[in-house]
């Protein structure tokens, strides 16, 4: 009986990023990406989230190789999380693995083991032959695979989008695609776009309303955008060159990778073009150009803090020009807005994607979704990279060009496809749980955290403080009562908690000789109150010291 291949998302499938992708073939895997995604609002005090590895981690000398696609975070983020856990030989691209190298430094992982494969070239590895095909996207060299494995030929177009006439004059190889590729098992496909009409606008159109920008600007300007779009921040310089502004760099990771772009030859920096943000003061407004990181209103960016007045050296002027130069990740709406309305208020000019076209999407839009679709002729079709909505209007689109409903495969993260030349089944469903990322801590954030979080967010919180000698037992001292966003009588309302609390403990004495006992009694007195009072429900922490 012929062995199937195993293709498990655990990530990247309900979402756009987290993109983490696993074959297996013969008990032998191999991870394509690793990436993080931005957390919705209301995942209080999280700052990244990545998926869960314990597929991968339990299978961990199994794994023979991890194939990175390109270079952004929703691709290469979680990356030091998982290689702190395994060894496994990483392959992607120059550039890839140089935004990678930096990653894994930071984060002070040692011992890793790079191999740099060039667009067109071949890894082996276990079962599988991967072949890189350059694809157009928001960064440079970014590819897509071409795997050859003992069941069959799949295609997966890592983000792409075909766009004639790139930056960097290098277009997607359509031609490695119908070489290699053609009548293909399966083809796994970006969908993040399909929802746009028509094809994708060029990079190059978007220079071009930049270039009306920079013509009409006569105070400063600043562009914000993805610290990895490389191909942006070159048109900015070149801009800047033409129109004799020097470029201040505003953003730790703008600079690292501005500076492994230009080593690795994909960013040309003309000599003497970049200043430090300490030289700002010796060049007039009109002479200046401020790239930023923060386009997707993350709290503490350079942009945020530009726009909320808290950065010290940086201050929005009336007359500024300020380009959002990005498209807002699904879930960062409302922070964007946020900054928007800070950045009118302060007397600047905003352009932004919604009002002016000063972006332009890495992915394909529904008609390149067809070529690509046309091109391979796969027998069967995976849509990847998209919320869910994305991977039904794309399996929709599939079907609209002759893929039978019975061959296109609708997974979603933690699905288990196995797949043969005669047909695919979801033989399980993992079970997982998103790794939360809250400063230096991973994974150390849980349901029960979460909810702790949303509840003083709402609700506010009640800390009572027990002084409490074991063995009489008695109270050493009056119980200490803090309460924090409940009210604005907030002496009083202490006051009143304390009281209860006494009445408590000197109408049933006897508990005091269990802690967790006297814990919980302290809780419903106090929860029953504050329900009654004030119609809420804070997080009461009762806090139990021993003393004797």
């Amino acid at each position: 009986m012929e062995k199937p291949i195993k293709i498990i998302p655990l990530g990247g499938l309900g979402e756009i990023g987290k993109n983490c992708l696993v074959l297996e073939y013969d008990q032998q895997l191999l991870v394509i990406d690793a990436g993080i995604i931005f957390p919705e609002e209301s995942v209080y005090g999280v700052d990244l989230v990545a998926p869960d590895f314990t597929y991968i981690l339990e299978r961990k000398d199994q794994v023979v190789g991890i194939v990175l696609t390109h270079g952004h975070e929703d691709h290469i983020g979680a990356l030091p999380i998982l290689l702190d856990r395994i060894r496994a030989p990483v392959y992607g691209t120059p550039l890839t693995l140089g935004l990678a190298r930096h990653k894994l430094e930071d984060a002070g992982i040692k011992n890793f083991r790079f191999f740099p494969v060039e667009p067109g070239g071949t890894l082996h590895t276990g079962p599988f032959s991967v072949r890189f095909v350059h694809v157009c996207h928001s960064i440079p060299d970014g590819v897509g695979l071409i795997l050859e494995t003992p069941v069959g030929t799949l295609v997966h177009t890592g983000d792409f989008k075909i766009d004639q006439t790139p930056v960097d004059a290098i277009p997607t190889q359509l031609e490695l695609f119908a070489l290699y590729g053609k009548d293909a098992l399966l083809l796994l496909s970006d969908s993040t776009n399909v929802d746009k009409e028509g094809y994708s606008i060029s990079e190059k159109e978007v220079g071009e309303k930049l270039e009306v920008i920079f013509f009409k600007a006569q105070g400063r300007i600043f562009v914000a955008t993805f610290a990895s779009h490389i191909h942006r921040i070159q048109q900015i310089l070149f801009l800047s060159r033409r129109f004799g502004r020097k470029v201040i760099l505003a953003g730790r990771r703008l600079e690292e990778n501005t500076q492994i772009a230009q080593k690795l030859g994909h960013l040309h920096v003309p000599q003497g073009l970049i200043i430090p943000l300490s030289h700002m003061r010796d060049y007039p407004d009109d002479q200046l150009t401020i790239i930023t990181t923060g386009s997707q209103g993350e709290p503490m960016s350079v942009l945020y803090r530009v726009a909320s007045g808290e950065h010290k050296q940086l201050k929005i002027r009336e007359g500024d020009t300020v380009i959002i130069s990005s498209r807002p990740v699904p879930g960062n709406e409302r922070a964007i807005a946020r900054i928007l309305n800070q950045l009118f208020m302060a007397g600047a000019h905003v352009f932004y994607q919604e009002i002016s076209p000063v972006h332009t999407s890495g992915h394909a839009h529904r008609e390149e979704l067809k070529l690509i679709l046309n091109l391979i002729r796969p027998r069967f079709f995976m849509p990847i990279h998209g919320e869910f909505l994305h991977l039904v209007f794309h399996s929709q689109l599939a079907r609209r060009l002759g893929i039978p409903r019975e061959r296109i495969i609708l997974a979603q993260d933690g699905d288990v496809v196995e797949l043969t030349q005669d047909g695919f089944s979801i033989a399980e469903h993992l079970e997982t749980e998103d790794i939360m990322i809250s400063g230096k801590g991973i994974g150390d954030i849980g349901p029960q955290i979460l909810r702790e979080r949303i509840r003083m967010s709402r609700f506010g919180a009640v800390v009572a403080l027990l002084l409490v000698d074991p063995q009489e037992p008695r109270l050493v001292d009056e119980p200490r009562i803090i309460a924090r966003g409940l009210s604005e009588e907030g002496e009083a309302m202490e006051n009143k908690l304390k009281e209860l609390v006494e009445e408590l403990i000197a109408a049933e004495p006897h508990l005091l000789r269990d802690e967790n006992v006297l814990k919980e009694a302290v809780q419903r007195v106090l929860r029953r109150h504050l329900g009654k009072s004030l119609d809420r429900r804070p997080l009461i922490i009762p806090v139990v010291v021993q003393v004797k």
